[in-house]
């Protein structure tokens, strides 16, 4: 974002032009897809920006059957036992989510009725360093809400993702931005 020294009162179009085009979220890559086992994004991390959103709107094949994320490098998943999360989610009552060791990372259980929202945060993808994430999501046909944060445990860089279902199939549209650099 460029830096602005004020001078004056009196704020130009040209500034908030300035601040309107060097700030927020900049769109990268999305696929829209049906009845898919899972879906790639390739070169979509790289060190244009540090941290970044995927808004997935996804519906499944299997009620209730959880779709996760991998990470990517060079085209291949990391499946090693490096990925973590702790959270929670929330229908009726509350109950903790915590997985250690395991080969990716859950997002969402899904229905087969309506679209599930999900929001994926990623911090560092493109660095060498531990990837984390935040997910925020909710199964709308039950109201399902899951929040959960974790990471990838190894110093890796990636330049891409996979979602996938854990079985059956998924359809929806996923979408990945970056956010710009102050």
């Amino acid at each position: 974002m460029a830096v602005k020294t004020w001078t004056s009162e009196r704020v130009t179009s040209a500034d908030i032009n300035t601040y309107l085009t060097n700030s927020g979220l900049v769109y990268v890559t999305s696929q829209t897809f049906s009845a898919v086992a899972s879906v790639s994004f390739n070169n979509c991390f790289t060190s244009t920006y540090d941290n970044y959103y995927i808004q997935c709107s996804v519906i499944g094949s299997v009620a209730g059957n959880a779709y996760t994320l991998r990470y990517r490098s060079g085209g291949t998943d990391a499946t090693s036992n490096d990925y973590a999360y702790w959270g929670f989610y929330w229908s009726t009552s509350a109950a903790n989510l915590t997985t250690t060791g395991t080969t990716s990372l859950f997002v969402n259980n899904r229905s087969t009725s309506v679209y599930d929202v999900t929001n994926i945060y990623v911090f560092g993808p493109a660095q060498s360093r531990t990837t984390g994430h935040q997910v925020d999501a909710i199964e709308l046909n039950t109201g399902l809400l899951i929040k959960t944060a974790g990471r990838f445990g190894l110093t890796s860089t990636f330049d891409g993702c996979t979602i996938a279902a854990a079985s059956g199939t998924i359809s929806g549209t996923i979408s990945v931005y970056g956010y710009r650099k102050p």
